[in-house]
């Protein structure tokens, strides 16, 4: 039975959860919140018997520091897993008919890569629905280099989000033709998403209340699209000002973020300039005054009245390249050594979503000292962002020649080879990386990490490595 513990525990049970993961229990929510500790607690009791008893088991979840298997298993029980494809239709209309085409005519020519990232993405259905917008209307989908990321602060979500296997809940309220053309079956009444269209989300565990990000060594910068939708709700006013500022940051130049209808707030995205479309708010990052009039052109009128394109004839089907396949290269201009820029006018670049030009700049800064193993790293990170897989393996060993001990680039070095399913690689390097965090203070600053500590990265790192 819930709701009977002693006030001044589950108002401290509440401040800890709030402080960790920025969610918000009021009073009136802790007979909830006292329910899904107390389930954890049950999850966690062959390795800690004294979870079994309630009182001992808010207790400790209301003082001190958790472990990792602590913090997983209230992520587990707190969080709330109610998601399924193309979940608030009109959204991905906007994305399809508003934002993504002078996205796409934009960078048509040189420079063609497109950022996408589905935050608090559950169970993955977002993710993968972005996905499917984003091969839908981009024309010649191949040539380009359209990548998303999905990120939740539950591990157990983001594991079902991998094997890209639903049930029919997930496509209810969805036209058949979501299912015919982007899923094939999978066993009894489930669906799987297709090849080409997995082969462009990749999930990783992100905390929004408590990491450090936008990050380059989170790949949660220079986006151009962001969904972060029905998560902010969750979050204490505090901490949702906190998301919504870092959701800013982590935008690039003219980038977008969508959030649910229940949550647009003028207030707290002032620094944004709002689009009204329909039913759907816009929030587009834009330098000088967010109050600049939308270009003509940009507003829907008809959002009702759009219909998804017709299925193509089977002649005109082509063949696409395999999972995990890099782009071709594009040619890229070495800058004289006059024009490289220092590192952090390459992260700037890379920040504002400028990846071709970051490219650039960070090989006329290795020009004049090719002996910068931070150098390496950075370029190995833009070219993540662009799709170069070859380019990124040969940039994170030549940082790793120049510093054995770099975690950052043992840890980008073991996501990689999991990526391409090298997992006796990407277990050697997630191990060198785990020793040295485990020689660090738990709070010092990891290299390359933008302010994460040993602990926090340590902790990714085990987590992410199961999922």
């Amino acid at each position: 039975m819930t709701g009977t513990a002693d006030p001044g525990l589950m108002q401290r049970l509440s401040a800890r959860v709030e402080e960790r993961m920025g969610l918000n229990f009021t009073q009136d929510r802790w007979p909830d919140l006292e329910r899904g500790v107390l389930k954890a607690g049950a999850q966690l009791r062959v390795a800690d018997p004294g979870m079994a008893d309630p009182a001992r088991c808010l207790a400790r979840f209301a003082g001190g520091a958790w472990t990792g298997a602590e913090f997983e298993a209230l992520a587990a029980h707190l969080t709330i897993g109610e998601t399924y494809f193309q979940r608030e239709p009109a959204s991905f209309e906007v994305l399809e008919q508003v934002i993504l085409p002078p996205l796409i005519a934009g960078r048509a020519g040189e420079g063609r890569n497109l950022r996408l990232w589905s935050a608090g993405c559950c169970t993955g259905e977002e993710a993968y629905s972005l996905a499917i917008s984003c091969r839908r209307v981009v024309p010649d989908i191949e040539s380009w280099n359209v990548s998303v990321l999905g990120t939740d602060i539950n591990k157990a979500f983001l594991a079902k989000a991998q094997t890209a296997v639903y049930t029919p809940w997930s496509f209810r309220e969805q036209a058949a033709w979501l299912q015919s053309r982007y899923f094939q079956t999978a066993g009894g009444d489930r669906l799987e998403v297709i090849s080409t269209v997995r082969a462009m989300v990749e999930f990783a565990v992100l905390n929004l209340a408590e990491d450090t990000w936008p990050s380059l060594a989170t790949h949660t910068n220079a986006m151009d699209i962001v969904f972060c939708r029905n998560v902010l709700m969750y979050f204490t006013p505090e901490y949702q000002q906190r998301v919504v500022d870092a959701l800013y940051r982590s935008l690039a130049d003219n980038g977008c973020l969508v959030v649910s209808p229940a949550e647009a707030n003028a207030e707290m995205f002032r620094m944004f300039r709002t689009e009204q479309h329909a039913s759907v708010t816009v929030y587009r990052k834009v330098s000088g005054d967010p109050s600049d009039a939308l270009p003509v052109g940009l507003a829907l009128a008809g959002v009702a009245s759009w219909s998804p394109p017709a299925a193509p004839a089977p002649a005109a089907i082509r063949v696409t390249k395999a999972p995990g396949a890099p782009r071709p290269a594009a040619p890229v201009r070495v800058l004289p050594a006059r024009e490289a820029q220092s590192l952090e006018g390459v992260r700037a670049l890379a920040d504002r979503g400028h990846l071709d030009e970051a490219l650039k700049a960070s090989l006329g800064l290795l020009d004049l000292d090719r002996c910068q193993a931070e150098a390496h790293f950075l370029q190995a990170t833009i070219c993540h962002e662009l799709g170069l897989v070859r380019e990124e393996t040969l940039a994170l060993n030549r940082a790793l020649y120049l510093e054995p001990d770099f975690v950052a680039a043992h840890h980008a070095l073991g996501a990689l080879h999991a990526r391409l399913g090298n997992k006796a690689r990407a277990h050697h390097h997630f191990g060198i990386a785990l020793g040295l965090l485990n020689a660090m203070e738990p709070d010092t600053p990891v290299p390359g990490c933008d302010g994460m500590t040993a602990a926090r990265f340590a902790e990714l790192i085990w987590v992410g490595r199961r999922v």
